[in-house]
């Protein structure tokens, strides 16, 4: 995790993960960008999420997720490489006003016979005076959010299923 001042004094913020899966690297590319779009079907956090175009890398331009906390926004895929398992996307729409810019980076990649490693990357930047009010909060939070992701997307690869936690929250709203 990184986070630094960045030249307009907005508060540039980084937080990265990574892990390792036990099921093929096809496996994981698969729910990563061929279901890049059901992402509300594993993750905690997400009530729902669509397709919202069908051009684009991998079959799909944008996504629509309606996040607990945010509301309703809108990722553009931005960058897609199938041959080296890694893409990138952008909120273009829907982001807090506390926000200048929000995205994320994905990688898989094989580690031998049924191992995977996963690492994303979110970078996001705040505007100067939110940054400096609520930028430590943000990052607090940013930070259990990608520690639940780890969670849900090891299960949801791993099983097939969602998590039991993400199972309870998709019970409820039912």
């Amino acid at each position: 995790m990184a986070f630094a001042f960045g030249a307009a004094y907005g508060f540039d913020m980084e937080i990265a993960r990574s892990f390792t899966v036990d099921v093929p690297v096809e496996r994981a590319w698969s729910v990563l960008a061929d279901e890049f779009h059901d992402v509300g079907n594993w993750a905690c956090g997400i009530q729902v999420s669509r397709k919202l175009s069908e051009e684009g890398p991998a079959g799909i331009a944008n996504r629509q997720c309606v996040v607990d906390g945010m509301g309703t926004i809108t990722e553009r895929v931005t960058a897609f490489d199938q041959n080296a398992r890694t893409f990138s996307y952008t909120v273009i729409e829907g982001a807090p006003g506390m926000m200048r810019s929000m995205g994320n980076t994905w990688w898989v990649e094989s580690k031998g016979v049924g191992q995977t490693e996963i690492r994303f990357c979110i970078r996001a930047e705040m505007k100067p005076i939110p940054a400096f009010m609520m930028g430590w909060m943000m990052k607090r939070q940013m930070n259990k959010m990608c520690d639940q992701i780890c969670e849900d997307l090891r299960s949801y690869i791993e099983t097939g299923a969602a998590s039991d936690k993400k199972q309870q929250q998709l019970a409820k709203a039912a």
